[in-house]
């Protein structure tokens, strides 16, 4: 049980950095950027090609904030 100690820390401080993450502004800041995705492409191929365009810092933080909010739909538009 002692060698668990430190998992629940660990895990946490993991966790804390993944979501803190989220509100970490991209690299790049240009003043636009425009992008197409096409219709049904999944959440996964969505944040690569906005990581690859520098957009957001990496692809899984749109997974990630999916999974943090399964309610909402990624939509088209402006951010």
């Amino acid at each position: 049980m002692k060698k668990l100690r430190w998992l629940v820390p660990l895990v946490l401080l993991i966790a804390a950095g993944l979501i803190g993450s989220l509100f970490i502004p991209s690299l790049a800041h240009t003043p636009e950027v425009y992008t197409d995705i096409d219709r049904g492409s999944s959440t996964r191929s969505i944040g690569d090609q906005l990581a690859a365009q520098r957009i957001v810092k990496f692809g899984w933080q749109i997974s990630l904030a999916r999974v943090l909010q399964p309610n909402r739909k990624l939509q088209a538009g402006e951010i």
